[in-house]
């Protein structure tokens, strides 16, 4: 009967717990408190927007070239690897590190035994000193034109937002933001995507610069299994903000009346020597203990009944796990998980 209180009142919890940080396990098998890690400094520079100068012309720019009243001549070029711009007519000049005017001049040379006072002109399409790269889960990965002042959740904006997908008829975000990352000139800066995008934090918001390198990464293929006395034993796509609580929340899962909740396992890591962790999921839902932070690839078992020994229940959940899905995510079993030791 207590059991079956509990599993009604698993919603009420969750609103009403929220005063209680979740943790991360970082003890065998006990829990203890997670200490807030702090967020690295990101240098005052960032925060600077860019301002749209005048720019030298690169390797790997697009240029538009024409002479003006003469049919056929319009085309677009790419600087060559050679810095060498390769135009009709067999017109060969230097284009990397002049502006746009002195290739104009050296192009209008080079035709001037072709036309009478040709009048060139060049444009550029497509500028690398003045672009930016978004890739990874977002809606429309690419390179994009920086053509005024733009910060980084701007950027992704732009860039269509983050990618969402479909997870066993479930509308998902397929992006991991705590493995999203921006680099600029081969440094990586230290920018928590997780909370300028989830929690709209302004401290994270550095500008785009030309040249940034911006990467969202992806979550999917990162999935927990939950297994035991529980509603539904399949795979549940795994987010950042993935606890014991807030998967047992989603639709279709939850337990079953005879579940056993005062020992609930996580196993975690390589099943040939796991990390393996208790846990009291009685008085998580009854807000006597923190709720806890998942991990891709975590499998909670919910037994039946209590074990005297850990060591006998972590068995039984690795045997389960791998004729359940072992083959599948292709994580092998051993006779060598029975050697486990006891270590209550």
């Amino acid at each position: 009967m207590r059991t079956l209180l509990l599993l009604s009142t698993l919603f009420f919890f969750l609103s009403c717990a929220t005063h209680r940080k979740p943790v991360k396990l970082v003890g065998y098998p006990k829990l203890t408190k997670e200490k807030v890690a702090q967020k690295k400094e990101i240098d005052p520079k960032y925060f600077s927007p860019y301002k749209k100068e005048r720019n030298y012309v690169e390797i790997g720019d697009e240029l538009e070239i024409s002479v003006f009243g003469q049919r056929n001549t319009l085309s677009k070029v790419t600087v060559a690897p050679d810095g060498k711009v390769y135009y009709l007519f067999g017109v060969i000049v230097q284009g990397e590190g002049l502006y746009v005017e002195e290739i104009a001049s050296q192009v209008q040379n080079g035709l001037s035994h072709l036309f009478n006072n040709p009048e060139v002109s060049v444009l550029p399409v497509n500028s690398l000193s003045s672009s930016f790269s978004i890739i990874g889960k977002v809606k429309s990965p690419g390179q994009y034109k920086l053509l005024s002042s733009l910060t980084l959740r701007q950027a992704v904006t732009q860039a269509g937002g983050l990618m969402d997908g479909v997870f066993r008829g479930t509308t998902i975000k397929v992006a991991s933001l705590k493995k999203s990352f921006i680099i600029r000139d081969g440094q990586q800066i230290p920018v928590d995507f997780h909370a300028l995008i989830e929690k709209g934090d302004a401290s994270q918001n550095v500008f785009v610069h030309p040249g940034d390198y911006i990467y969202i990464a992806s979550g999917l293929s990162q999935e927990v299994y939950i297994l035991g006395a529980v509603k539904a034993a399949y795979p549940a796509a795994y987010n950042d903000e993935m606890t014991i609580i807030s998967l047992l929340s989603e639709s279709g899962r939850g337990l079953t009346p005879d579940a056993y909740l005062k020992q609930v396992l996580i196993v975690r890591g390589d099943l040939q020597d796991p990390e393996v962790y208790e846990v009291n999921l009685e008085a998580i839902l009854s807000g006597e203990e923190y709720d806890v932070y998942l991990q891709p690839g975590d499998i909670i078992f919910v037994p039946e009944k209590p074990y005297k020994f850990l060591v006998e229940l972590t068995r039984l959940a690795c045997n389960v796990f791998a004729s359940s899905f072992g083959r599948r995510v292709g994580r092998d079993f051993s006779e060598d998980v029975l050697g486990l030791e006891d270590k209550e």
